[in-house]
């Protein structure tokens, strides 16, 4: 069994400690610092390593997937909303979906409630623009998110902020039965 870990596929070993080195994509080198990733695995083991090795390439090769499908051109492009004609949709802006929101579930609620529901939605209105909620698309999120992690927001209060916005955006549409 030793005779098939011997060579680890993108592992070497240094001072007795097995790292992972693995180039990145040629398509996808727009996205890193450098062409190649090095990482240690933190393991003189080389059954250990053979399993860090295999789950670190995993988990690349599921995010370089998802950085190629972001850069692919949106199917049925024509129908989404552009900038040109926002404001002929006919369906609530996001600052409607709020004031709907402190409607229904902002009663007897304490100003933190209200004045951080406003903080995130004005986040969103200050990095993509004031919409109607049928024009805000995924690729918009994946913007929003960038712009909120360049301000120096982490994974959690980037959790909180968006599942605030979804709160008041499914509130919305349950209230109004929008179908969206």
């Amino acid at each position: 069994m030793s005779r098939h870990l011997r060579h680890l596929k993108y592992t070497y070993q240094k001072d007795n400690i097995y790292y992972f080195s693995r180039s990145v994509p040629v398509d996808l080198r727009s996205f890193y610092t450098r062409p190649r990733i090095v990482q240690s695995l933190k393991t003189s083991c080389l059954r250990s390593a053979n399993q860090a090795a295999s789950n670190y390439s995993a988990k690349l090769d599921y995010y370089w997937l998802g950085l190629r499908l972001n850069t692919v051109d949106i199917p049925a492009a024509h129908l989404l909303c552009s900038n040109g004609d926002v404001y002929n949709s006919s369906a609530l802006t996001i600052e409607e979906a709020l004031q709907i929101y402190f409607a229904v579930v902002g009663k007897d609620k304490k100003k933190l409630f209200i004045t951080t529901a406003e903080r995130y939605i004005g986040y969103l209105i200050k990095c993509l623009g004031l919409r109607p909620l049928d024009c805000y698309s995924t690729k918009d999120a994946t913007i929003f998110r960038s712009w909120l992690m360049d301000k120096g927001l982490t994974n959690s209060p980037l959790k909180r902020l968006f599942a605030g916005i979804k709160a008041v955006i499914n509130v919305t549409i349950r209230e109004k039965g929008l179908d969206i």
